[in-house]
């Protein structure tokens, strides 16, 4: 590094006089401060002259005439003379100067040509600390120009490694910020800055009139964007694109490829996109032309959301351009951002094979079976497999939690539920145990005759597709050179004791009475039996735990290994996990893990003790879908008395519920026959009861045919409610008196065990009324268990089938209930107000239907055994006829997916019950459906009661496939006795609906009087209530003051009124009565009834205001469900109408009215004449020319016969319109009445 020394300024003195040629070099010391040092300087190849300000004229005669071959260093301690007063200004033209300053020694000692001085003195603070000048050294720069001397102070004070304007940048943007950016803060104290941003638009071609790193960012990901993208840059964008897009190009791709800066490039790319809104943006644009481009994250998410949402449609023909979607997977997967979306691709390239199975074909036949799972259809395993690997490891699936639905719908419903009973069929063939290779021959066939020592590995639970993962990655590995995958059958029942067992050689295979497994008489549940058996047949032979040899180093692996034939590794990964319930749902990430520890084993053995014949097999393989299997689900029809159950499979001396041969049975019998042999199983005589309720009886076994199935029975007591629940099904139970807890019922914390409804197949409450929860979150969790069969107690959600039923006493007529209150109005107040709740219910059972039970309607003949009956409703459990309706009929518009899952459940079980051979016809399927349509819609009626609107849709129907009819079903209670009837009431009798005190909507009655009098007026059933009261009494103020607008007749002096008011459901008295009683009285006064089955809504001030309805579409729906066929509207609601559903609209006839004279008239069908006073003869005398349109015309006075409207205050005819100035100028001050 250079520094001002004497020593230096003579070596470099030297250097300058080296060489053959004559030199002259001029050294002007401004501040003398080397004139003494100089005194006694000798150089190698040249005097010095030492130059007088007074000597000048001398010097050059001396040096151009005196001595002319001597080389000379002409040093004047003192500056340089102006060019006019220096006689030697020619000499130097061609002689050389000298400069001893810091600018001089650094031009000296980099190398840098002496034209570069001005640059470096311009920057020469730079130079004043050692370190970083020592960076610019470190550089190494070879050839100086402007740009790179520049580039090199830069990269020196931002620590870049390389004189390199790329490297500059890349570590400003990386490194300091891009708002107070730190590296540019020290350009701009050493003056660079201009030269930075200079550089950047030679590079980049970014300018600005006031440049940013943020705009300069921009730019780089504008113009990366444009050369990527398959359309347009958005029009705003376009400003920021750079006409040097190669050298941007270059430069981030080496960013984002970079190890060291990817991380940088995301931040940046984040920022830059945050700032363009370029989710938003980009969103509009067709992902084809979104495929080529990585530069930002987002773009990733919305190929990703099109990818998925064509998954969803099942479209999976869908491309982008000409990539399918796994091409598409792939393809993002290599670019940029691909590392961090991997686990979305991977997912949503699983999702595209598993949903091509939604048109799975499972061939015919045990050994086409095996042949086509082999060679194809195990691809759908390995999917299915894959998508939960990639879906457990994203860390948010909300995204994904639909397309995970139909993924997990198509692998259950359209490949297990068409494989599974195929394979099971398959396997009882007569030769399927021969044709394939046994596992209880893979001793003999692969390790009896083996010359090589062999090892065996064997992988607990490693199925088929995950051994051929291994296989292929096997064939991949450098020193694999020779590998096959085959195939086979492994034991019955197919579990770890019994299939370890079967790799071993042996001469007979036992289950003991208590279900141990012996291998030749030899127990073989541990290591140690095992291997004295392997031992038994192979003496150099040993059997080893892969846990117990993995942490070995190379020579302790070795000796168990050398001099041994046969050697047994077990290997347990997969089941370890996957068998087990809290971990079952990590079995996919331990198959990722058992191949890669395999492979690793593999190597170490191979390489560290010398072995090259493995082989690779399983105990037993497995079936896992990640909802939720219960129990149920599994397998029924045997305890677990004299049984070995397993989570798996059950081993059993007894036999189980043959299904086939019932379902044969069945055809044996009639419809009718059948019924009743299921009604004398549970000791009901069929003969003593009616058809109906035959069905209602049936319909109490759902529970124990539906998995997860919610019924409610309310009626009378000596019914039989219960019965059934407690007596019939030893896989349900009743809970009596309704007390329980969650601990109880769901799950115990305390103990980590399952409650009732993991342990029952039905869990029944007697007597609703006294369902009590201890704890606070009792009820909730039950609602989200009827909804969705899980619950969450701590951080554990538990799945579970268990049906609810519910069934309880009814203390009132239903007539009763109905008008009053609900039909779930037995059940506790925070259950039967809840509607939330209530809607769980899949059946609500009308107990008051069936009749008290006597002796002689139980039965004497004969039935299904109680043992065999409970088995055979167990096994149904399995199966589903909910979507058989779908070939003849579809479901009304008004079920929505609730009603749809509950008809669907109903439909399935009485099918189930009747029909278990599903062979059924059209006609008996309508049957069934139309019973199961009148269950669900028993419910939503009195959900509709308690909720308004929100359960509006009732009318629930189903449509016929052939003929498109369409088939309403209501409930027979519902049927008559409506609160408004039909036809004409009696004057003085008006029906208004509106707001009780308890805040529901009701019913009331008002019922008047008219008798001579003085005026008075009188009110009954309202009792003291001071707003009813005031009501009332609006009213009656009302029609003293505008009677005679209504009717001269009515006489408010000389008449008494009486109106009783009634709250026809109990629900409090409303307090909107004014227009009501004014419409009341007007009736009794002039004789004249309301239109039939009308209802009065609205309601006035004192002034005749009007006041608009409350909740308009719940106050119709009231009106419709109370029988009224025509509603009196105020006008002021017509604007609420867009609120309301278009067919309650049209469910009756809805009259409007403008004011409270108007509402009165509407009310009584009373048609209006009108009267027009003018204050001239203009209209008298228009009116003269039209006679033959207007009679009866009086002097001042003119009646109309035909109608008139009023519309914002202007009379208004039909045919002339009085409105209008041009034909009717002289009409003004115009007054009018009805009369």
């Amino acid at each position: 590094m250079a520094e001002l020394n004497l020593k230096q300024i003579i070596d470099r003195l030297n250097a300058e006089f080296a060489g053959d040629t004559r030199k002259l070099v001029f050294w002007y010391d401004d501040k003398a401060q080397f004139e003494e040092d100089m005194q006694g300087v000798r150089l190698e190849n040249a005097k010095v002259y030492y130059l007088q300000r007074d000597n000048q004229f001398y010097t050059k005669y001396f040096l151009e005439r005196v001595d002319t071959a001597t080389n000379y260093l002409i040093y004047a301690p003192f500056p340089k003379p102006e060019t006019a007063d220096n006689h030697l200004e020619d000499t130097l033209l061609y002689s050389k100067r000298f400069f001893a300053d810091r600018a001089a020694l650094l031009l000296a000692d980099l190398g840098i040509d002496e034209k570069y001085r001005p640059l470096i003195e311009k920057h020469i603070k730079f130079w004043a600390e050692k370190k970083r000048a020592q960076r610019f050294y470190d550089l190494e720069i070879e050839n100086y120009n402007e740009t790179n001397i520049l580039v090199g102070i830069m990269a020196a004070l931002c620590f870049a490694r390389t004189c390199s304007f790329e490297d500059v940048v890349r570590v400003v943007l990386t490194g300091g910020g891009l708002a107070d950016n730190s590296f540019l803060a020290e350009f701009e104290r050493y003056d660079l800055l201009d030269a930075f941003w200079k550089l950047c638009e030679q590079h980049f071609g970014y300018t600005d009139v006031k440049p940013t790193l943020e705009k300069l960012i921009v730019a780089m990901f504008v113009t990366y964007t444009a050369k990527y993208i398959g359309a347009e840059l958005p029009k705003p964008w376009k400003m920021f694109q750079s006409y040097k897009s190669g050298n941007i190009i270059a430069f981030l791709d080496n960013l984002m490829n970079s190890v060291i800066y990817r991380e940088t490039y995301d931040a940046l790319s984040a920022h830059v996109a945050k700032s363009l809104n370029a989710g938003t943006v980009f969103a509009g644009y067709l992902p084809e032309d979104l495929a080529g481009c990585d530069t930002f994250l987002c773009i990733d998410q919305i190929i990703i959301k099109w990818m998925t949402d064509r998954l969803l449609n099942e479209d999976i023909g869908a491309k982008l351009g000409t990539l399918t979607i796994p091409q598409v997977c792939e393809k993002r997967q290599k670019m940029h951002f691909g590392p961090q979306m991997e686990q979305s691709y991977s997912l949503l390239d699983s999702a595209y094979h598993l949903i091509t199975a939604a048109a799975y074909h499972c061939p015919d036949g045990f050994k086409a079976i095996v042949d086509t799972y082999r060679n194809t259809d195990c691809q759908i395993d390995s999917a299915y497999r894959r998508f939960y690997f990639a879906y457990d490891q994203l860390a948010d699936t909300a995204d994904f939690e639909t397309l995970r639905e139909l993924a997990e719908n198509i692998y259950t419903n359209e490949f297990l539920a068409k494989l599974l009973p195929k394979w099971n069929a398959g396997l009882v063939d007569g030769d399927s145990l021969t044709s394939i290779p046994a596992q209880v021959d893979f001793f003999s066939r692969h390790i009896k005759n083996a010359k090589d020592r062999v090892v065996v590995i064997i992988s607990d639970a490693l199925r088929f597709e995950v051994g051929r993962e291994l296989f292929q990655r096997m064939q991949d590995a450098p020193k694999c050179v020779f590998a096959k995958l085959e195939i086979q059958l492994g034991v019955l029942p197919s579990y770890t004791r019994l299939g370890m067992a079967a790799l071993l050689p042996h001469k007979s295979l036992t289950m003991t009475d208590d279900y141990q497994v012996l291998v030749d008489d030899v127990l073989c549940d541990s290591l140690a039996g095992r291997e004295k058996v392997l031992q038994s047949y192979v003496p150099g032979s040993v059997c080893v735990q892969f846990d117990d040899m993995k942490a070995l180093k190379k020579m302790e692996l070795r000796e168990i290994i050398t001099g041994k034939q046969v050697v047994y590794i077990y290997h347990n990964q997969i089941d370890a996990r996957g068998d087990k319930l809290n971990t079952e749902n990590e079995v996919f990430s331990a198959c990722q893990e058992a191949i890669q520890e395999i492979i690793d084993l593999i190597h170490r053995i191979a390489v560290g003790a010398n072995t090259i014949h493995f082989i690779v097999t399983a105990d037993h393989g497995f079936i896992y879908k990640r909802d939720k299997v219960t129990e149920s689900g599994k397998m029924g029809g045997v305890s677990d008395k004299g049984a070995f159950v397993n989570r798996r499979f059950i081993v059993s001396s007894v036999p189980v519920v043959d299904m086939e041969d019932l379902k044969a049975g069945r055809k044996a019998f009639t419809k009718d026959e059948w019924i009743d042999v299921l009604l004398r199983s549970i000791g009901m005589e069929p003969d003593k009861l009616e058809e109906r309720v035959k069905w209602l009886l049936l319909a109490r076994m759902l529970p124990l045919v539906e998995n997860n199935f919610n019924l409610c029975e309310l009626g009378p007591r000596s019914t039989g409610k219960s019965h059934l629940y407690k007596e019939i099904s030893p896989n349900s139970i009743l809970v009596s008196g309704g007390q329980t807890t969650v601990a109880n019922l769901f799950y115990n914390m305390g103990r980590k065990t399952v409650g009732l409804v993991g342990l029952w197949d039905c869990v029944a409450f007697d007597e609703v009324a006294g369902i009590n929860f201890k704890d606070k979150d009792g009820i909730q969790i039950m609602k989200d268990y009827m909804a969705s069969g899980s619950f969450a107690r701590g951080k554990e959600e538990k799945a579970a089938s268990a049906s609810m039923v519910f069934v309880g006493n009814i203390n009132q007529s239903v007539d009763v209930l109905l008008k009053t209150s609900s039909l779930f109005d037995p059940f506790p107040l925070e259950m039967g107000t809840d509607t939330a709740f209530l809607d769980r219910m899949h059946c609500y059972l009308p107990g008051w239907e069936i009749p008290k039970f006597r002796p002689g309607h139980f039965t004497n003949d004969y039935g299904f055994i109680t043992d065999y009956l409970a088995e055979f409703l167990r096994e149904l459990r399995k199966e589903q006829y909910g979507d058989a309706l779908d070939k003849h009929f579809r479901l009304g518009k008004n079920l929505n997916q609730r009603d749809t899952i509950a008809v669907r459940k109903i439909v399935g079980g009485l099918l189930k019950l009747v029909y278990p051979d599903g062979e059924f016809s059209k006609e008996e399927l309508e049957e069934i459906l139309a019973i199961s349509l009148e269950m669900r819609r028993r419910v939503k009626e009195q959900l509709k009661k308690l909720g308004g609107m929100e359960f509006y849709d009732v009318n629930f129907s189903y449509i016929d496939n052939d003929t498109f009819e369409e088939h309403y079903v209501s409930v027979p209670e519902q049927g008559g006795g409506k609160l408004i009837p039909e036809g004409i009431c009696n004057p003085g009798q008006v029906y208004t609906v509106g707001y009780g005190k308890s805040g529901m909507i009701g019913v009331f009655c008002l019922e008047s009087q008219m008798l001579p009098g003085n005026g008075k007026f009188e009110r009954t059933g309202i009792g003291s209530d001071r707003d009813c009261r005031e009501a009332a009494n609006t009213a009656f103020n009302f029609l003293k003051a505008n009677a005679n607008r209504i009717s001269g007749t009515i006489s408010t002096t000389t008449k008494d009124y009486i109106v009783n008011y009634q709250d026809l459901q109990g629900i409090g008295m409303t307090s909107r009565l004014a227009l009501p009683t004014l419409i009341a009285i007007c009736s009794i006064a002039l004789g004249k009834p309301t239109l039939s089955s009308l209802a009065v809504l609205g309601e006035i001030s004192i002034s005749g205001t009007m006041i608009k309805v409350e909740e308009l579409a719940n106050a119709l729906q009231v009106c419709v469900d109370s029988g009224a066929k025509k509603v009196l509207l105020p006008m002021t609601s017509a604007v609420d109408l867009a609120t309301v559903p278009a067919d309650l609209i049209s469910s009756f006839n809805l009259i409007f009215y403008n004011s409270a004279e108007d509402a009165v008239f509407k009310a009584l069908g009373v048609e209006k004449s009108v009267r027009l006073v003018t204050r001239n003869n203009f209209l008298k005398t228009q009116c003269q020319k039209e006679k033959s349109r207007w009679s009866d015309v009086n002097s001042g006075s003119l009646i109309f016969s035909e109608k008139l409207s009023l519309t914002n205050g202007i009379l208004v005819h039909n045919a002339y319109g009085f409105a209008c100035p041009a034909a009717w100028t002289g009409i003004y001050l115009m007054t009018f009445y009805v009369e």
